[in-house]
């Protein structure tokens, strides 16, 4: 998760308000570089100093805009955001971000039409635009024991068929048991993976 205060902005907005809450001036238009950041954004916090103008009863509010990159979360994000003073006082606040368009997605379809031996299935993975380092898929393949039949899916030889990586960037690795096989993807990718497979009864 990337989460940054700078994007988009120039700074940040100060206003001053006196004790029957009217505001003394005008906006204080201030530049990041003005509060602590510099021009990498390198920096994780800003922070200003109260001017010592003999004026005790007012208070001072501050206005900038955040901006958060959820795109290679799979869920709900807790996001949080918090100030501090001198005086060991802190406020803040949480707030759940979720992943909209960026979340991981997995979608099975039955290819054609299927025969009294034979099944073809699609199966798409899709990946966030943030990418992931590493994906597992698994099917599990059903098994029915009934008045002495054994009905057993079984993955049929050579015709696992895997598309939508980057070649020279990523791979994946199969491993297959009795009863199911594993797929695991390496690298990041923006594209969806998509396999094909037969199963044979």
């Amino acid at each position: 998760m990337t989460y940054t205060d700078y994007i988009g902005q120039t700074g940040i907005i100060v206003r001053k308000y006196d004790q029957n809450n009217q505001q003394v001036g005008s906006d204080e238009n201030l530049s990041w570089a003005q509060v602590g950041v510099g021009a990498e954004f390198a920096e994780k916090s800003w922070s200003y100093t109260i001017p010592d103008d003999g004026n005790t009863n007012c208070r001072y509010e501050f206005t900038y805009y955040t901006k958060v990159d959820v795109s290679a979360q799979n869920g709900n994000t807790a996001v949080q955001n918090y100030v501090s003073d001198d005086y060991y006082h802190q406020a803040g606040e949480q707030i759940i971000v979720e992943p909209g368009t960026g979340k991981i997605e997995i979608d099975k379809q039955l290819v054609g039409t299927p025969t009294r031996e034979n099944m073809s299935w699609s199966v798409t993975l899709t990946v966030p635009p943030g990418g992931l380092n590493k994906a597992v898929l698994t099917d599990t393949l059903p098994k029915i024991d009934h008045s002495g039949l054994k009905f057993h899916d079984t993955l049929k030889a050579g015709t696992l068929q895997i598309s939508g990586l980057v070649k020279g960037t990523e791979n994946y690795k199969i491993r297959e048991t009795s009863d199911k096989f594993v797929i695991t993807f390496y690298e990041d990718s923006t594209n969806n993976c998509s396999c094909q497979f037969y199963r044979h009864y």
